[in-house]
Formats: C-alpha cells, sequence, structure tokens
C-alpha cells in the first residue's frame, strides 16, 4: 500500500478501493497515465511566480527536466490577476502561494477552481511542509520547496501531478458508474 501514497491525504489504493478498483487495476492505470504524460506534444504549463528570477529559474529547470519527457512550453503569469484570466489552455499550473495580489490562503482554491481538471503544483518558500501541505488540502496535488527543487524533482512533480488529476476524474467516474450496483435487482411480478 505504501507504493501507492503520494503524499499526507492521498492513498490512492484506499480510494481505489473506495471505487471498487483493485490493485492491479490501479498500478496499470498508473503506468498507463504516466506513459501518457510522456507520448503527447510539448506539455502546456502556466507559471504563476512574481519574482522574475525566481521565474526564470523555474523555466531552466523545467527545460532541463523535461530532457528524458515531453518538452514544457511555459507560461508566465507574475500576479494572480493575470492567472485567473488567462484563457490558453494549460496541462498544469505550477503556483507561487506568495504573490503579492493575493491573500495566501486564498491563492490555491482560486486557482484550484479556475483550472479545474489541471495539476497544480505549489511552490513554498518560509514553511515549506506546513503551507505545502495546506495547499493538498485545499485542492493542489504536490507541493516543492523553493529552495530545493531541481529540473528533475520539478517535472517529475508535475507528471505526477497530472497522474493523480487524471486518476481521482477515473475513480470519481467509475464511482458514479458502480454507485447503485451493490442495490438489490427489484424483482419481477
Amino acid at each position: 500500500m505504501d507504493k501507492f501514497v503520494t503524499r499526507p491525504g492521498f492513498p490512492l489504493l484506499a480510494l481505489c478501493r473506495c471505487a471498487a478498483i483493485d490493485d492491479v487495476g490501479l498500478a496499470n492505470q498508473e503506468k498507463k497515465l504516466l506513459r501518457e504524460t510522456r507520448s503527447k506534444g510539448p506539455l502546456q504549463v502556466l507559471l504563476v511566480e512574481d519574482e522574475p528570477v525566481q521565474a526564470r529559474l523555474v523555466k531552466e529547470l523545467l527545460t532541463r527536466g523535461s530532457e528524458e519527457g515531453r518538452p514544457c512550453q511555459v507560461t508566465v503569469c507574475a500576479n494572480l490577476s493575470a492567472a485567473l484570466s488567462h484563457q490558453e489552455p494549460v496541462d498544469a499550473v505550477i503556483l507561487d502561494i506568495g504573490l503579492p495580489d493575493a491573500d495566501p490562503e486564498q491563492v490555491v482554491p482560486r486557482i484550484v477552481s479556475r483550472f479545474a481538471g489541471k495539476a497544480v503544483v505549489v511552490l513554498t518558500g518560509r514553511d515549506a511542509r506546513t503551507h505545502g501541505e495546506k495547499a493538498i488540502t485545499q485542492g493542489a496535488q504536490d507541493f516543492l520547496s523553493k529552495d530545493e527543487i531541481d529540473g528533475p524533482a520539478l517535472y517529475r512533480a508535475l507528471r505526477y501531478a497530472m497522474v493523480r488529476v487524471r486518476l481521482a476524474s477515473a475513480l470519481d467516474k467509475t464511482g458514479k458508474d458502480t454507485a447503485g450496483s451493490d442495490r438489490p435487482e427489484p424483482r419481477k411480478s
């Protein structure tokens, strides 16, 4: 079971059991989704970061980190307002939660709501674990400390976050499809 626990609060195997998918089915689904994240065109990433130096670093890290996988096309928004009004399609959002035009308590929920069904990875500064775990409870799929990121780790976090979103969607769909399946058949008179 531990191999499927991705972050605190994300035991995928437990979700899978609730949705009536077996361990092998989950593993196969997870592998399929990971392959799919490598096989399409450039990964469209929206980077929401107000510090130009940090934005440049993240873009560079994604370029280096994606050398073995999909290339990344990164669009930078320097504030929450610009991100919320962004109209181009995205596969994932990398979000700095310390934006000058936003309440830190509302940044993640607003981005998750605006980009529903898309992967959200949070970059944290001070108190990384505390802020990161809170971001996950607010709907982000992963978090990384700005002090500890490198290209492969950032790219991997994005890919896995995308898989989590798609897997959660598949589990949700499966749960809805099987919601009434344990009810007894009505009697025929």
